[in-house]
């Protein structure tokens, strides 16, 4: 390996460099130097380090914090860094709104000195909000100026502007995309439950005999609820910002199944008369066509009616896309110590 000659003192030098392994880093080049002497960034400040393919470290490469060995002297260091990434730092949001088109929304962060440039990753937390769209998690940001910066998120429809209520622990920071892979999930489709109505009558004899009907509404299954495994994309994130992206794929927390009331009548010439109600609960189905009215009579003879009426979240309302699964795990530190930085790992179908 070289020796560093440019550096404070001769004794301070690097003793090896190797990489990380792919399988965790696939999309960023991560390298462990140990030194003697100084730790690689102090190193690297004076006397750019070589990557084991010979080429220099870029001087925004991304240092963690050292450990260090202080069995001899002078003391050996190891020290991981990222190349080419830049600093990261959290940072507080100051405001943020939103202005809706159809089934877009451009988000508006402010945010004092944020350092981001166009196209890239913020990790955007401003907290609980007020409207009916969620601005948090990872996007790719588009620059107005120092201060301010937008992106774009797909929402329900709608047309109009909103201001989020920002709080007191609204933050971003750069987010870079170290690691991305496919695989499989286990998810479950709900099913969809309707309703269907039948009539029928009976006339005996003549003009005049006797006559007589029911009216019958029952639920139906139109779609079987399904369990199986699906396909994600896997993003890990590295971030300074420690909330999880919100989960929108697959949740049933905001989702009410299908219940339906049922009521059915019949009376007679005679003065006769019969009633029934019930009620029932389709746990894992959403809302069909469940709201029903079937009905005969004939005049003078009898009259006979059923009813049914639904409630519960509508397929539309139910969300298969966006991030099903969202974890953030402590990654290591800033060379000060001053910075913790996390893996964010989000399951995206």
């Amino acid at each position: 390996m070289p020796t560093y000659t440019r550096t404070q003192r001769l004794q301070d030098s690097i003793l090896s460099v190797k990489p990380l392994s792919t399988e965790s880093f696939s999309e960023v080049e991560v390298y462990a130097y140990q030194s003697r002497g100084a730790p690689p960034n102090v190193i690297h400040a004076n006397d750019p380090l070589i990557t084991p393919d010979g080429t220099a470290l870029s001087s925004s490469a991304l240092f963690f914090q050292a450990t260090i060995q202080n069995a001899q002297n002078p003391p050996t260091f190891s020290q991981l860094a990222i190349d080419g990434i830049g600093s990261m730092e959290k940072k507080a949001i100051t405001g943020a709104s939103s202005n809706v088109v159809s089934t877009t929304a451009t988000i508006t962060i402010t945010c004092a000195s944020h350092g981001l440039e166009t196209n890239d990753l913020a990790d955007i937390d401003i907290g609980d909000t007020s409207f009916n769209t969620n601005p948090n998690g990872v996007h790719t940001i588009t620059k107005v100026d120092a201060n301010s910066f937008t992106y774009t998120i797909t929402v329900a429809g709608g047309t109009g502007n909103d201001s989020y209520s920002i709080s007191s622990d609204a933050f971003l920071s750069k987010a870079v995309l170290v690691h991305e892979y496919r695989d499989y999930y286990q998810v479950t489709d709900p099913g969809t439950v309707a309703c269907e109505g039948t009539t029928s009558s009976v006339t005996i004899g003549s003009e005049g005999g006797t006559a007589s009907g029911t009216a019958t509404v029952f639920p139906k299954i139109t779609t079987e609820r399904k369990t199986y495994r699906k396909s994600g994309l896997t993003k890990i994130f590295l971030t300074a910002t420690s909330r999880p992206t919100p989960e929108v794929a697959y949740q049933n927390e905001n989702i009410e199944f299908c219940s339906i009331n049922f009521r059915s009548s019949t009376s007679i010439s005679s003065g006769a008369a019969s009633s029934d109600a019930s009620h029932k609960v389709f746990n894992g189905y959403l809302k069909g066509d469940t709201d029903k009215t079937p009905s005969v009579s004939v005049a003078g003879k009898f009259s006979a009616s059923a009813t049914s009426e639904g409630n519960g979240s509508t397929p539309s309302q139910y969300v298969y896309t966006g991030v099903f699964q969202s974890k953030i795990t402590p990654f290591n530190k800033s060379t000060n110590g001053q910075i913790q930085y996390f893996l964010k790992t989000d399951i995206i179908f």
